[in-house]
């Protein structure tokens, strides 16, 4: 259930029949879904790292370059 705007706020992946509803009859979201729809995220949006350690940071800034030259890296 969500209770705004949210990427994932889709059929399949949160309950889409209120907030009454909901406490009545949750249902889990769809495993195939949500892994397909993580797919997404990691491929298109997510960049790998951090940016509470010096290691953690290094990690975004060797990805985030390299998605802005056109070759991502794959993630570690």
């Amino acid at each position: 259930m969500v209770l705004g705007d949210a990427i994932y706020d889709m059929v399949d992946i949160t309950f889409q029949d209120g907030l009454d509803a909901f406490w009545q009859r949750p249902t889990p979201p769809d495993p195939d879904t949500f892994a397909a729809f993580r797919r997404v995220l990691i491929d298109r949006c997510l960049i790998p790292g951090g940016f509470f350690s010096d290691e953690a940071l290094d990690k975004v800034v060797q990805h985030a370059i390299a998605r802005f030259e056109g070759s991502p890296l794959a993630p570690e």
